[in-house]
C-alpha cells in the first residue's frame, strides 16, 4: 500500500464513519424501526465501514509495524461492537423495539471505537516508521519512470533520488549479469556430469569389454 491509497482509504472511512453516526446511530427516529428496516437501512454502510476498517487494519500494521498492539485493540473496539450490533438486532425476544435500542447502542461504540481508530490512523499516516517510509519512497521511485522529471523537490533532494535512481540501475544491470553467469555455471556442471558418466561408464584396463577381469599376463 503506498501512502497516498492510505490516504484515500483514510478519507472514505472517515466519510462512511461520519456517515453511520450522524443518520443512523445519532437518529432518533431510527429508535422506533422493527430490526429488519433498521438492518435494511444500516447493512450497506456498517459493511462498508467494517471492510474499510479490515484494509486499514493492515495499512495501519505496514506503516507502522511496532504499534501493533494498539493497532490491534482499537481495531476490535469498532469490529466487537460492530458484530454485536447485527447479533442484538436479529435475537429472539417478544419486544422488537427493545433489540432496536439495545443494537443501536452498539452501533455507538463502534462509532466511538472507530473515531479512535481514525484518530491513530492519521497519527500513523504522519509519522510512519522511518525505515519503511523509505522502502516505501524507493519503491515509488523505481516504478515512476516520470518521477524525478514531475516531482517538485528541493535540488539536493532531487540529486540524492537521481543518484539513488542510477545505484537501482546499476544492481538491476549486475543482477542480470550474475543471473547469466549462473547459467553458463549450470550449463558447464551438466557438461562435466555428463562427462563424467560417459567416463565411469568406458571399459578400464582392468576389464575386458564384456565386463569380465582381463587375463593377467604370464598366468597358467
Amino acid at each position: 500500500m503506498s501512502v497516498e491509497d492510505y490516504g484515500r482509504q483514510l478519507g472514505e472511512f472517515e466519510r462512511v464513519l461520519q456517515d453511520i453516526a450522524t443518520n443512523i446511530a445519532g437518529g432518533a427516529v431510527f429508535e422506533r424501526l422493527p430490526p429488519e428496516e433498521l438492518w435494511a437501512k444500516a447493512e450497506g454502510p456498517v459493511t462498508r465501514l467494517r471492510t474499510l476498517a479490515e484494509v486499514f487494519r493492515e495499512g495501519m500494521l505496514t506503516l507502522k509495524p511496532e504499534r501493533t498492539a494498539a493497532i490491534e485493540g482499537r481495531f476490535e473496539a469498532l469490529s466487537h461492537p460492530l458484530s454485536a450490533f447485527k447479533t442484538v438486532l436479529f435475537q429472539k425476544t417478544g419486544d422488537p423495539l427493545a433489540n432496536t435500542g439495545l443494537a443501536l447502542e452498539q452501533l455507538r461504540k463502534a462509532v466511538a471505537g472507530g473515531s479512535d481508530l481514525l484518530a491513530l490512523a492519521k497519527e500513523i499516516r504522519e509519522t510512519p516508521s522511518p525505515a519503511i517510509r523509505q522502502i516505501l519512497q524507493m519503491r515509488e521511485v523505481s516504478e515512476s519512470k516520470d518521477y524525478l522529471a514531475t516531482v517538485q523537490a528541493p535540488q539536493t533532494l532531487q540529486t540524492r533520488l537521481i543518484i539513488l535512481t542510477r545505484h537501482m540501475v546499476a544492481l538491476e544491470a549486475a543482477l542480470n549479469s550474475l543471473e547469466g553467469a549462473l547459467n553458463d555455471v549450470r550449463q558447464r556442471l551438466a557438461t562435466l556430469q555428463e562427462e563424467s558418466r560417459r567416463f565411469r561408464s568406458e571399459p578400464t584396463e582392468a576389464e575386458d569389454p564384456r565386463g569380465e577381469p582381463a587375463a593377467q599376463a604370464g598366468g597358467p
